[in-house]
């Protein structure tokens, strides 16, 4: 491996540092693409929606939503580790570029992620449709919060 001088050290770190500061090749735990589409969605009854993992949502939501006995909620799509979209299986969602896995809930399985997934504000409408807003984020001490979810 060829040897560096200062003056060459200098300049690599300091074009490092200007790259991540632009966001290129550098991640934080907590890293987020900034979401460009609707706020809001309107899901439809209540009543359509099953236990487990629902992808509907996925592609035109950047969320699952999911229910669990008597509750609702909306779940982000993004892996908290370097912000890749991420796919369920039946009962997990897992990222396909890291590895990391989460439960339906949210919670880290398996890392490099260390950070639980974000859920978004979600209620029901007077017509009984489940609405979500992206808006409204729930970081996992906030889950028990009245919008983080809805009773069904």
């Amino acid at each position: 491996m060829p040897q560096i001088n200062r003056r060459q050290f200098v300049r690599l770190a300091t074009a490092a540092t200007a790259a991540c500061t632009l966001g290129a090749g550098c991640s934080s735990d907590n890293a987020a693409r900034p979401w460009t589409g609707p706020t809001t969605f309107n899901l439809g009854p209540a009543s359509d929606f099953k236990d487990g993992i629902d992808p509907r949502w996925l592609k035109q939501g950047g969320f699952f939503v999911v229910r669990e006995q008597n509750r609702l909620f909306a779940v982000s799509a993004t892996c908290t580790h370097m912000a890749c979209p991420l796919s369920s299986a039946k009962t997990q969602y897992i990222c396909p570029c890291h590895g990391s896995r989460f439960t339906p809930e949210g919670n880290v399985v398996n890392g490099p992620a260390t950070t639980p997934l974000p859920r978004f504000g979600i209620a029901l409408d007077s017509a009984g449709h489940v609405t979500v807003d992206r808006a409204k984020v729930f970081q996992a001490f906030e889950w028990n919060q009245p919008a983080a979810f809805v009773t069904v």
